[in-house]
């Protein structure tokens, strides 16, 4: 184990942490509660870093130094096994970072200031400092993403349940080919076909299914497009739902416009059990978070709580199911502080929490309904969309985002422009 004199880590990835310790006697909010622990991180040259970390004080979370050591293999190795004795990581995780290290190690794309990744006679894909191009004659055009989802976007048009620009450009710079999420293969001349195929036809706000078939009907890899001419498919609609290409049970099958669907969605799950005796542990989050719980949100906590996990929507392709959720802030979750959420949706948490230190969007939102509001949850695909009900009984809804909020009359709007891109098809206990 090598020391290194260096202040600040620069790592490409952190794994795990172990070895912890807490400071000794009672813990409180506002204090440092580990004493000590260690992390293993990976630098962008590939070498393994053990950080250890010492807080010399828990009032005071500025008081701590850090030591960097750089790892040999059999270092790495006894560092997984204590993270996996001591619990910090599980079998599949300690598995899954063994895969890794045992694999050879490749530069990450963001580490490479000015890279073309692919060039032909119509198309380039380039890294020039932090952004990322796709030029075609004497144009160029900025690729971004959201990466959670993932959303593909293409100056400001936005491709759903498409690609992490970063991990696109990475595979190509690596000669491996990327899979969306419909199972088609792309090499880097389909992915500059699909992108250009926003720019040409002003395509925005649409899934990547949509697109793919505009393109290339029901072909799904390179061998198969190179083997038949790109067809153009006019009968294509955007809002039209193919029922006969879903292979998967959905449940209670959901049918009709996508608001009725969503209306159907919610009289079934609206008559949950769940709904109704939980009630009182988020009433307890509010009261630990002195936050007001006014009538209007009460009545659409009673009425909307847990609305997605009391019976779960089904959707076309797996991904948007897992990742979409609306939850209200009940003290009972121990996997997340509901507590915490609640206030930082409400307060600015760098300050005392006396009731009265507001956050910004908080009084931004408050101005926008002339009326008094509560934070009721968060919903959506991460990052999530905190919601707030006014008493005039309007729904608000905001990404932390001052300047983007969105005013509903009813939950059933609300979802209704959440959903447009992801349809319901039906619903399961």
């Amino acid at each position: 184990m090598k020391e290194l004199n260096i202040k600040r880590l620069e790592g490409e990835k952190f794994y795990f942490r172990f070895d912890i310790e807490d400071f000794e006697g009672s813990w409180k909010p506002g204090q440092v509660k580990e004493r000590t622990h260690k992390s293993l991180n990976r630098d962008a040259n590939g070498r393994f870093i053990l950080e250890i970390w010492e807080h010399h004080n828990k009032f005071d979370t500025w008081a701590f130094t850090s030591k960097y050591y750089e790892l040999d293999n059999s270092e790495v190795l006894e560092c997984v096994n204590k993270a996996f004795e001591q619990k910090q990581i599980s079998e599949r995780q300690k598995n899954e970072f063994l895969a890794e290290f045992n694999a050879p190690f490749r530069k990450p794309i963001k580490y490479f200031d000015n890279v073309t990744v692919f060039h032909d006679d119509t198309y380039k894909l380039l890294k020039s400092g932090t952004n990322y191009y796709l030029c075609k004659g004497n144009e160029s055009y900025k690729l971004t993403c959201h990466p959670y989802e993932p959303c593909t976007c293409i100056e400001g048009r936005c491709i759903h349940n498409a690609f992490n620009i970063t991990d696109v450009f990475e595979s190509f710079l690596y000669k491996e080919t990327i899979t969306s999420i419909s199972g088609r293969e792309y090499g880097p001349k389909e992915f500059c076909d699909l992108v250009y195929a926003m720019i040409e036809n002003n395509l925005d706000d649409v899934n990547i299914d949509y697109v793919e078939k505009k393109l290339w009907g029901n072909k799904k890899s390179i061998e198969d497009n190179k083997a038949e001419n790109i067809e153009e498919n006019d009968d294509d609609d955007d809002d039209e739902i193919d029922e006969e290409a879903l292979e998967t049970d959905f449940g209670y099958k959901l049918e009709g416009t996508l608001r009725e669907r969503i209306i159907k969605m919610m009289e079934i799950a609206g008559d949950n059990e769940k709904n109704r005796w939980k009630i009182t542990t988020i009433k307890e989050s509010y009261k630990r978070a002195k936050v007001n719980l006014y009538p209007t949100a009460e009545k659409f906590i009673s009425r909307y709580a847990y609305l997605f996990s009391a019976m779960s929507p089904t959707f076309k392709y797996e991904i948007d199911c897992t990742r979409f959720f609306f939850d209200c802030y009940d003290s009972i979750d121990e996997d997340t502080d509901q507590v915490e959420l609640l206030r930082k949706a409400t307060f600015d948490t760098t300050l005392p929490n006396t009731g009265y230190n507001f956050s910004k969007i908080y009084l931004k939102i408050k101005e926008k309904a002339l009326c008094n509001i509560t934070a009721v949850g968060r919903f959506g695909y991460s990052p999530a969309s905190t919601l707030y009900v006014g008493e005039n009984g309007k729904l608000y809804a905001t990404k932390n985002n001052i300047n983007d909020i969105r005013v509903y009359d009813n939950v059933v709007d609300l979802l209704e422009y959440e959903l447009r891109d992801h349809i319901p098809m039906g619903i399961t206990d």
